[in-house]
């Protein structure tokens, strides 16, 4: 009987913890992908309201006041596209070379799910250490 918790387990365990580490990586690749895809969102609605801006919308300012609103709009789209393009590049290193692509037009259209059943029939024998990043 194994009182002391920090005493290795058995090696039966071991394909149950490499199975394990495979699901929490496709449930994360599913989360990162989520969060490009919020990103983007946001970023195409930023764009619209721009548009809505610049064809005289908000009728009932000042020009100048719509010049402030568009300048608002360009930095805030400016912030949200640096920060898409520094997650796709971290999340890009944390996965390795067999990261996905990162969402783009064509990615909203495409089912998650099938992305992620492809890694969950993985070999629970085979050794997926050199696919996660170090801790």
């Amino acid at each position: 009987m194994n009182l002391c918790p920090f005493w290795p387990k058995k090696k039966s365990s071991m394909p149950m913890g490499k199975r394990r580490l495979v699901e929490e990586r496709a449930i994360i690749v599913r989360e990162m992908r989520q969060h490009c895809l919020y990103l983007r969102s946001q970023a195409d609605e930023i764009r619209m309201q721009m548009q809505h801006v610049s064809c005289g919308g908000h009728s009932d300012m000042t020009q100048e006041g719509r010049d402030g609103l568009a300048s608002l709009l360009k930095k805030r789209l400016a912030d949200v596209d640096t920060h898409i393009q520094h997650l796709s590049s971290a999340y890009s290193l944390a996965i390795g070379p067999n990261a996905p692509q990162w969402p783009d037009d064509s990615v909203e259209n495409h089912d998650q799910d099938s992305d992620i059943s492809d890694d969950s029939e993985e070999d629970p024998d085979e050794d997926i250490t050199h696919t996660l990043p170090p801790p």
